[in-house]
């Protein structure tokens, strides 16, 4: 509901370059999925885990990695 979509549908257009940004660990606020969407920020949603700050930029960049290289 919050407009999210698979980051397969976002990569499939091999995009020239790519930025993401993390959210803390107890989630974005309605706020901030708002402030991001009206700058132009499309949201990616990556599966049913949920992953630490720690963690999630590794996971991310070996999503872009496997989907765009493979």
């Amino acid at each position: 509901g919050d407009g999210t979509q698979p980051i397969t549908e976002l990569l499939k257009d091999n995009p020239e370059s790519i930025g993401f940004l993390i959210g803390p660990e107890g989630g974005i606020s309605e706020k901030e999925i708002q402030t991001a969407k009206q700058n132009g920020i499309k949201l990616a949603e990556l599966g049913k885990r949920i992953l630490r700050t720690e963690t999630a930029s590794g996971f991310v960049l070996s999503a872009i990695s496997v989907l765009l290289e493979i």
